[in-house]
């Protein structure tokens, strides 16, 4: 099970405050450039995500790494898609994709059917184990997050998932 634990780790949670929602000095501090204050706040939320990513991918099965987790996900939000396909997005390699996808569909997560565009092709798809599986990790995840921001208003909250979205919004032109 995922604890509250992994995702205070790099700081707490009861402050509402942005600006002081990690224990590490503030950039803001340091040095007034916004851009700087971004760049060290993402690096934070970069290891929370990372550190609680290892946890979400062990409660979809003990066997799975976090970026077969991140796999998972994908093929939620695709449906079907190719070998190619991942490892462009992902920027991996086919080699260290291929391990990823034979281990998640030796756990049965994953099921290989054949391209009906291009017979010499194969689609990747979750099974429904897989799909139930991700689905109760992202259960734990988002109520993890419900009470990490418990104590923000219901506006800061739909604020804070406006930037976010704009934010990530960038970077899908370069996908």
């Amino acid at each position: 099970m995922i604890s509250a634990r992994t995702l205070t780790r790099y700081g707490p949670t009861s402050n509402p405050e942005p600006t002081m929602a990690n224990p590490e000095p503030s950039m803001a501090q340091r040095n007034p450039d916004g851009y700087s204050r971004v760049e060290h706040e993402l690096a934070i939320l970069v290891r929370r995500a990372h550190a609680s990513s290892g946890d979400l991918s062990r409660e979809v099965h003990p066997g799975v790494q976090v970026g077969g987790y991140a796999l998972l996900g994908r093929l939620h939000d695709l449906g079907s898609v190719r070998a190619a396909d991942l490892s462009d997005y992902f920027g991996i390699d086919k080699g260290s994709l291929s391990r990823q996808l034979k281990l998640l569909e030796d756990l049965q997560l994953i099921t290989r059917e054949t391209d009906t565009a291009d017979r010499r092709s194969q689609r990747l798809a979750l099974t429904a184990g897989g799909r139930r599986r991700l689905d109760r990790a992202r259960r734990a995840r988002r109520r993890l997050i419900r009470q990490e921001l418990s104590r923000w208003s219901t506006g800061d909250v739909e604020a804070f998932g406006d930037l976010l979205a704009r934010f990530n919004s960038l970077a899908q032109h370069d996908t």
